[in-house]
């Protein structure tokens, strides 16, 4: 009896298709995974396009308000409550209004003014008015040549106003007169010193005193022009 003689083969061709079916099964699940993003990135843009046509139409876009008419409270419309920042420029990070001081009397419109004391010890507060020259060098005061007389009220506020709600009908009460200021141009008057306490608020109107009078200036600096309020030392 022969003995027969055997012998492994190779296997070579067995690790190879091996290989291929593993790098197949590779590249399957890559492509179901590029074609997933795929749909998930179009989906989303679809999305998107649609919400920004959406939000699109539902702007609304107002014409600029001309700062002549804005008046702060205003007695022919009493329950309207005018803009406090009427004018703004565009900046890269949003709207921000223009600084401007505005004071505006007129026989219809009175000018509501709100001062904090801040400093203690310096509790004798002086109302000083500093009217300009109506020339080149402050060409947005604009008031009657005839001298006019405007009235300095006291108003009963305690505490800060809200001026988001402020309104000839809601502003406070007058309390009691405080003076007169004349509107003679280049001039700056102060009215006689009171008591006044750190830490409160000091409101005050200016009114016309006589029908047909007008006064505005608008302070676009920090030179004083306009109303102002004056602390003195009193320790």
């Amino acid at each position: 009896m022969s003995r027969a003689q055997y012998s492994s083969l190779p296997q070579e061709d067995q690790d190879h298709n091996k290989s291929l079916q593993d790098d197949s099964s590779s590249n399957s699940g890559l492509h179901k995974l590029v074609y997933w993003s795929i749909v998930v990135i179009s989906v989303c843009s679809v999305i998107d396009v649609f919400a920004l046509i959406y939000f699109a139409s539902r702007t609304v876009f107002q014409a600029p308000v001309s700062l002549d008419d804005i008046p702060i409270v205003d007695s022919s419309h009493p329950s309207r409550v005018f803009a406090q920042w009427s004018e703004t420029w565009a900046t890269p990070h949003g709207i921000v209004p223009i600084n401007d001081r505005r004071l505006l009397v007129t026989e219809m419109a009175s000018t509501v003014a709100q001062f904090r004391i801040l400093d203690f010890g310096m509790e004798h507060c002086v109302i000083t008015l500093a009217v300009p020259f109506q020339n080149l060098t402050a060409p947005t005061a604009r008031f009657d040549l005839q001298q006019q007389s405007l009235d300095v009220w006291l108003l009963k506020a305690n505490g800060k106003l809200n001026f988001q709600e402020l309104s000839w009908k809601t502003k406070p009460n007058r309390d009691h007169l405080l003076g007169h200021f004349s509107t003679t141009s280049g001039t700056t008057q102060e009215l006689a010193g009171f008591p006044c306490v750190s830490g409160t608020y000091l409101t005050i109107e200016l009114a016309c005193q006589i029908p047909g009078c007008f006064f505005e200036s608008v302070a676009t600096q920090k030179n004083a022009i306009g109303v102002y309020l004056k602390q003195h030392q009193t320790i």
